[in-house]
């Protein structure tokens, strides 16, 4: 069998060393792009890729199948190995077609003098395998295995990788500089990032225009990707043109009091573009005539009036000497001044002591003096917004888990407040931990007369202040091992147009899915294909599941566990909510959950996160609650366990399926 692939070409220095060809003359092809070369895969290769062809399968199954039927490679060392299966995995032929990327055949012939394709044999494939799969290699790196294999090629290594294959091997000392700020654009997003935000995106788009303002939390650890997920649906909501972002970096502003003012001037200064000249007029009007300016405006008045009444009545009296006229011209000369320069002083007190100059001194002054001054700020917040119309506003909130508590509590509280009435959609982008642990510090005192069965105090703050809670997703091991190679330039060619095609091929086939039961049918079609065809899938998938008709049957297929939610108007839309960002977050984790089970983590995960946040970090004590084995669970959960509700969840509710340990385990892994 002889297969053709395109190589890339190998880019060190030809100087180094130029092979004559037959005629005795220099090879000059050394500088020239590999034609399409051709390799042949050895009976060995050929009988192990035959064998293993149905499923994907880790790299580590098929070197197994490799030594077995050459057990004299590596002098027989990897059979008194125990391999562990690695995480990476696509079905045997794309390995195949991965590692002829890495070696190029032209070189091969070359230095073996062969006729005829170069032979793909087992040596070369197993040596093939542990640079595409670190995590082989780490293990056969500890037996000395790979460097007997290494040792036995009757090629040099370095001479017959192409460039691919030679940063894998060797990778560069010096790799590319990555920069470690925030994505901005999708383009270079390589960890489904941009598939996310396009699910969060559709389902901002759903939210009524006539409702009051809804909250959504994007949460994560520290460098989880918060930020780049902002940036990413910001570009996706204002690609319509019908929506404004503002974008506040509450870190920056937290010493800026009070916290609300800050919020609401950034809002203003980043939408004012989008208002007529009459409505910037008045806003800034508005905020001109707040503060001290009436006193201001008094005490100007006063000196006037003292101007244009006080030298007349002087000058009307008969003097009985001239000093009475000296003094009334001097008193009318020296008024004039002073009423000049005090009108100039107030002008600029008044400025500074407006909003005009978004004064957070001003602010206070403001909600000190004025009568009803926070329905007054509600008000104005609410007319700005309406005055964007027919636009929305976004407001995007960043970097608020590295503010100290009070202003985290303090600004989440006037957002919860202040501008609840205004169309607005507020997104919050922080460490859910650290939220919770600001509520928990400033609302210490009410610890022990506030709670919930497992709830603390934190988290029913979070509850009352967002609609919508989801974490940034997870990245699976296969996509890190493919994220690794991008970042120091393994990528070829070859594979970045299977991406771009295995997505232009997904987003056809997913737009004629409309349930969620055949976005899920199309995914596991998937499997059996490349990993770019998988990951195209998967991503587009997650897009297709914001649909509005995949929500809707989403959400009649879950009314069966009704009963195990709390008794509230808002249990039902909440699951929903959940559910949705439970699934997407599993399509790019490449996590396989049936619908049942993943319900029953969101349920578990709603109503009792002290539960499952355990569970998270000790799966296999999920037997102990079906067995109602109260010594092993923490004495802050032994109430929590002995409740019917959470037994029927763990148990398996309506459906009779379950929580195991395995499952707990995927599940852990859905959160970034």
């Amino acid at each position: 069998m002889v297969i053709q692939r395109d190589v890339n070409k190998d880019k060190r220095d030809p100087k180094e060393e130029k092979p004559s060809d037959q005629s005795g003359n220099e090879n000059a092809d050394l500088d020239e792009p590999l034609k399409i070369q051709e390799f042949e895969p050895s009976p060995s290769v050929q009988r192990v890729t035959e064998t293993l062809h149905q499923n994907p399968i880790a790299a580590s199954a098929i070197i197994e199948n490799i030594f077995k039927l050459h057990p004299e490679y590596a002098q027989g060392k990897l059979n008194a190995m125990n391999l562990q299966e690695t995480a990476l995995k696509q079905v045997a032929n794309d390995w195949v077609d991965s590692i002829m990327t890495l070696f190029n055949p032209s070189r091969i012939k070359e230095i073996s003098k062969i006729e005829g394709p170069a032979i793909l044999h087992g040596r070369l494939a197993a040596i093939g395998l542990c640079l595409l799969d670190p995590q082989l290699r780490t293990q056969l790196d500890q037996g000395g295995v790979f460097d007997i294999l290494v040792g036995e090629l009757n090629e040099p290594i370095r001479e017959i990788l192409t460039e691919r294959g030679l940063n894998l091997y060797e990778p560069p000392e010096s790799v590319p500089n990555q920069p470690d700020d925030p994505l901005k654009s999708v383009k270079d997003d390589q960890l489904g990032r941009g598939a996310f935000a396009k699910y969060l995106a559709k389902r901002i788009l759903t939210v009524p225009s006539y409702s009051e303002a809804y909250s959504i939390h994007v949460y994560g650890p520290w460098g989880s990707g918060k930020s780049t997920m902002l940036n990413f649906l910001k570009t996706e909501l204002e690609s319509g043109n019908e929506w404004i972002v503002a974008d506040f970096n509450a870190w920056r502003h937290q010493h800026i009091k009070p916290p609300w003012w800050a919020l609401m001037e950034t809002v203003f200064q980043q939408t004012k573009h989008e208002l007529t000249r009459r409505e910037r007029f008045l806003e800034f009007w508005w905020r001109f005539n707040t503060g001290r300016i009436q006193y201001l405006i008094a005490v100007i008045l006063i000196a006037w009036v003292f101007v244009l009444i006080l030298p007349p009545l002087l000058k009307g009296i008969k003097p009985e000497s001239n000093w009475l006229s000296y003094w009334a011209t001097t008193a009318d000369n020296l008024s004039k001044i002073f009423a000049v320069v005090l009108t100039i002083w107030g002008i600029i007190r008044a400025s500074s002591q407006s909003l005009l100059m978004g004064s957070s001194k001003a602010a206070q002054s403001y909600m000190e003096l004025t009568h009803d001054s926070m329905n007054e700020i509600k008000k104005r917040f609410k007319m700005l917004i309406e005055r964007l119309k027919p636009k929305r506003v976004a407001v995007f909130i960043d970097d608020l888990d590295r503010c100290q508590s009070k202003y985290v509590v303090q600004l989440l509280e006037g957002v919860q407040t202040l501008f609840k009435e205004a169309q607005v959609v507020f997104v919050v982008a922080a460490d859910r931990n650290w939220l919770n642990a600001c509520y928990e510090e400033n609302y210490d005192k009410l610890k022990p007369f506030v709670c919930q069965p497992g709830k603390d105090i934190g988290v029913l703050f979070l509850e009352k202040m967002f609609q919508f809670s989801t974490s940034v997703p997870g990245i699976p091991a296969v996509l890190k091992e493919k994220y690794w190679e991008s970042l120091i330039q393994a990528k070829s060619p070859d594979e970045q147009k299977e991406a771009i095609e295995a997505k232009r091929a997904a987003a056809e086939l997913m737009d004629k899915a409309a349930s969620e039961g055949s976005i899920i049918h199309l995914v596991n079609t998937s499997k059996g294909k490349s990993f770019a065809e998988q990951r195209a899938m998967r991503e587009e998938a997650v897009i297709r599941l914001a649909a509005p008709k995949v929500v809707e049957r989403t959400e009649h297929a879950l009314k069966a566990f009704v009963g195990l939610l709390e008794p509230n108007p808002r249990a039902m839309k909440r699951l929903v909510n959940t559910y949705s960002v439970n699934r997407a977050l599993a399509f790019l984790s490449h996590i396989d959950i049936d619908r049942d089970r993943l319900a029953l983590w969101s349920i578990l995960s709603l109503r009792w996160p002290l539960l499952s946040d355990y569970l998270e970090k000790n799966p296999e004590k999920v037997q102990a609650i079906v067995q109602q084995n109260l010594l092993s669970v923490p004495k802050n959960l032994e109430d929590l366990v002995k409740d019917n509700d959470v037994l029927n969840t763990v148990k398996g509710g309506p459906k009779n399926k379950p929580l195991d340990s395995d499952i707990i385990r995927q599940c852990a892994l859905l959160r970034g």
